[in-house]
């Protein structure tokens, strides 16, 4: 029923413009539900009705006319404050109109609505919308009442409810709840399954379910949602909640090459620290955590970039992290089986060397994050998981281990790192790309260090490993990885950032097998003793995509294997 006041008739539906906040951007709100609703003068009367809940009739007409002026000329603006006042408010006087407009104010029915939600036992529950109301408390009170929180839809007549269709709900509707929802997935050798996610299924039980399904110790994974946007975003804590029934995920197989060493232990893949946002106030002398006051230069990009580039830097920190424990671990499975000390002191140096590259990267991504969200950004680890150790003292298990994690791995992670450099050199020099390109030119030198040291305790230990077996997986399309092409867009937004698409970091790390880590595996473990040597061919995917900077690391690997590093010091 709509409510009069003078001349002027309200519609029911306008006396409620859900998802309004006491802030600017309420002023914008109301307009835009209003106009959902009806037409532009009961936009300006929305927003005299919320400005004269906050304040006075000057700030009504302020609010007016800041709105008219996002929308036309100060003609427009003009025009509309005379409109709301000579259709039945009285002449627009200090006086006049305010002593009309309060009147009105108080005459009209409170901003509120009455919304009727049917629970899945059918039962109808009545809930109270006013202007306070958003839609996130709105659905938090919806899965308090439901008492289920994990996978709860909302359902009006014209679909689903979500944040950009919650301002067009009025008064009396009704909806029903949904518990409960399918996740298409397509695991890594491609097969389809459609998982059913109930109110028991958190976001560790679906990442063991996607493990067990993706089973191996020779790779990891990193599980992408692929009807988000960006369209590959990695699946997070925060992601997981959002997602929806019907989204589709994929599973992305990662070769074992991770950013750095690996940590693995008993009973699961890999483990790292979570990494959290701090209040700056906790940030101090850790060492462990990045604090960025101001906003920096950077890459002209939008949200969704920013937000997949900064993931991904927080990714690397995170396996970076993990890394100084995986060569302490490594130093003592070294000392387990009597390896000279040359090889200890390698792994410790190692170990140092990724405090640095966990530092750098989480300075990456809290300058991106800044990009995104605003100065005063505090990023940080949390504790590393406890767990218990085992070190064998075997022999061929240190060899494959050692074979898999860092012959292998760290190849991997230094050649790829060198192509990010390399690719890197095109979009300037900003404060973001500088420190970009200063962390990936520290990055690839150590890390081709790091996987010389796999490569010379696979020399010492003289036990044979199979190579043909690892990094090699078969990917979405049902394809062997081995031998995947790619071209690099070098025209994606996420280059700016140093950060490759899944496929093209997939067909980069078997190029990089192909061309570099089987050859190198054939002359260690044929027992020659002599210096190796790689020599990438002519069509060589990697020299095409990453110039000397490739080249320039594969150098600096064999010299390293080769004991020809000189070092300072």
């Amino acid at each position: 029923m709509p409510s009069c006041c003078a001349d002027v008739c309200v519609p029911a539906a306008s006396s409620c413009s859900v998802s309004l906040q006491r802030s600017a951007s309420a002023t914008l709100s109301a307009p835009r539900y209003s106009l959902s609703c009806g037409t532009v003068y009961h936009a300006v009367q929305s927003i005299m009705r919320y400005s004269l809940s906050c304040g006075t009739v000057y700030h009504a007409v302020h609010s007016i006319m800041r709105y008219s002026l996002s929308c036309g000329t100060v003609y427009h603006a003009v025009q509309s404050i005379v409109t709301f006042f000579t259709a039945g408010l009285g002449s627009p006087s200090a006086s006049s109109g305010s002593s009309q407009a309060e009147s009105y104010l108080r005459t009209t029915p409170e901003d509120r609505m009455q919304l009727y939600i049917t629970l899945p036992n059918g039962e109808e529950v009545p809930c109270e919308v006013t202007l306070e109301t958003t839609y996130e408390s709105f659905m938090k009170d919806v899965e308090e009442i439901v008492g289920e929180a994990s996978a709860v839809t909302l359902h009006a007549r014209d679909g689903t409810v979500d944040e950009a269709s919650w301002p067009a709900l009025s008064d009396g509707d009704r909806m029903h709840v949904t518990v409960g929802k399918t996740l298409h997935i397509t695991h890594g050798d491609g097969r389809k399954e459609a998982f059913a996610v109930t109110a028991d299924t958190t976001y560790e039980s679906f990442m063991k379910h996607l493990q067990r399904e993706n089973g191996g110790d020779e790779y990891y994974e990193t599980i992408f949602c692929m009807t988000a946007a960006p369209r590959w975003r990695r699946l997070t804590r925060l992601l997981w909640k959002e997602l929806k029934d019907g989204d589709e995920l994929v599973v992305d197989i990662d070769y074992g090459m991770v950013e750095g060493r690996p940590y693995a232990a008993p009973g699961c893949r890999a483990l790292s620290s979570q990494a959290t946002e701090l209040a700056p106030s906790t940030t101090l002398g850790d060492g462990w955590s990045s604090f960025v006051a101001e906003v920096p230069t950077g890459p002209v990009s939008d949200a969704a970039t920013l937000e997949a580039a900064a993931d991904a830097w927080l990714l690397s920190a995170r396996d970076e992290h993990a890394s100084v424990a995986s060569f302490s671990k490594f130093s003592i499975q070294l000392m387990s089986v009597g390896a000279p000390a040359d090889l200890v002191e390698g792994a410790h140096r190692a170990a140092l060397q990724e405090v640095k590259h966990a530092q750098l990267c989480l300075r990456v991504a809290s300058l991106i994050r800044a990009m995104r969200e605003g100065g005063d950004q505090a990023t940080g680890f949390g504790r590393f998981p406890p767990h218990t150790l085992e070190i064998t003292g075997d022999l061929v298990e240190v060899a494959e281990s050692t074979a898999r994690e860092g012959a292998f791995g760290e190849t991997v992670a230094a050649l790829l790192a060198a192509v990010r450099l390399h690719l890197l050199a095109r979009h300037g020099n900003s404060a973001v790309v500088a420190e970009i390109r200063a962390a990936l030119e520290q990055i690839t030198v150590d890390e081709a260090e790091h996987a010389a040291l796999g490569w010379r305790t696979l020399q010492w230990a003289n036990v044979p490993v199979d190579f043909s077996t690892i990094g090699c997986g078969r990917g979405a399309d049902g394809g062997d990885l081995s031998s995947i092409g790619c071209v690099v867009d070098k025209a994606s937004p996420l280059l700016a950032f140093s950060i490759l698409r899944p496929e093209e970091k997939n067909a980069l790390t078997a190029a990089v097998r192909r061309e570099v880590v089987l050859p190198l595996a054939a002359q260690i473990t044929d027992g020659g003793g002599g210096p190796v040597r790689v020599d990438l061919p002519a069509d060589s995917m990697l020299r095409r995509y990453g110039g000397e900077e490739v080249a320039g690391t594969l150098r600096h690997l064999l010299a390293a294997v080769n004991g020809d590093l000189q070092r300072s010091g």
